[in-house]
């Protein structure tokens, strides 16, 4: 199994690099200048998903191409062991995405705190979740029906993913919608209190009676 994963490790170094690395943090850096707030929210939903995928799929791909198949029979390793080891280096790399995703958050709550930061934990923890998904059905495709399937399946995720936040942006319906701080094509950071908390409480139940209303309409007055 460590040789295995060993194995692996020196591929990615080796088709990846240092330049992988900071083409990624630049483009982290990019997101969150240009984007704020909302920048934490595209690098744990879309990069590191498909950073993670693309990684496995680099993966299958250099076995492939080198034939790592018929050097694998001559190991006293069966193909058990071998699948296993794949998958336990695909369960590394979204822990690391992970942890990724959790540095990226905080960062965002210092520089950008649009929200509180029990909300970044959260969104460190789905982007793990949505790294796991990916995985699953990524990594039964490469070895059923070869890379391309794989490569194929993450793209229609990515789609999927797209598709997603568009549609919550547009019917504000969904966690894509309401986690975005941009309304209405501007940036309106939501600084999370005991008071604007507990106001927008309010504002989401249905009114029963003429004094709630009255006390949801004065609390609909405040600040954000």
């Amino acid at each position: 199994m460590k040789g295995l994963l060993t194995k692996d490790f020196l591929t990615v170094k080796k088709k990846y690099g240092m330049a992988r690395l900071i083409m990624d943090l630049a483009i982290i850096a990019a997101l969150l200048v240009v984007l704020e707030g909302a920048g934490a929210i595209y690098v744990s939903f879309l990069l590191v998903p498909l950073e993670v995928a693309s990684l496995i799929i680099t993966l299958a791909n250099c076995d492939e191409q080198w034939r790592w198949g018929k050097y694998a029979v001559a190991l006293p390793l069966s193909k058990r062991q071998i699948v296993t080891g794949r998958y336990a280096f695909a369960g590394i790399g979204a822990v690391i995405g992970a942890c990724a995703a959790l540095v990226v958050n905080t960062i965002s709550y210092f520089c950008f705190p649009a929200y509180q930061y029990g909300f970044y934990l959260f969104l460190s923890a789905a982007s793990f979740c949505v790294v796991l998904l990916f995985l699953a059905f990524i990594l039964p495709s490469n070895y059923w029906l070869g890379v391309n399937a794989g490569f194929a399946v993450m793209f229609l995720l990515i789609i999927l993913l797209v598709v997603l936040g568009i549609w919550s942006r547009v019917t504000d319906n969904a966690i894509m919608g309401f986690s975005s701080p941009w309304r209405n094509g501007a940036f309106h950071p939501v600084r999370c209190t005991p008071e604007t908390s507990g106001n927008r409480y309010l504002r989401t139940l249905p009114p029963r009676s003429a004094a709630e209303t009255a006390i949801r309409t004065d609390a609909g007055s405040a600040p954000f």
